[in-house]
């Protein structure tokens, strides 16, 4: 599953997303630091150590619910 993200969310840093524990130790391990990392890299994520579909299917999840709570917000809705 291909993430489209809008521009203003690439340079954030993975913390705002609220992932796990298992799910960020994974991506710090692999020196991915912002959303831009991780859609840069997102068919690698199976391959991290401790990453399997779940974890992926979770850091994939935070990115779209992050996008959409941001996209309500800046519309007032």
């Amino acid at each position: 599953m291909e993430l489209m993200i809008k521009e203003n969310v690439y340079k954030l840093d993975i913390d705002v997303l609220g992932l796990s524990e298992r799910a960020m130790n994974a991506l710090k391990r692999n020196k991915i630091k912002t959303i831009e990392d991780i859609l840069d890299r997102q068919d690698e994520l199976p391959k991290f150590k401790s990453v399997g579909k779940k974890t992926v299917t979770e850091i994939k999840n935070k990115i779209w619910h992050y996008q959409l709570e941001k996209t309500v917000e800046e519309r007032g809705l």
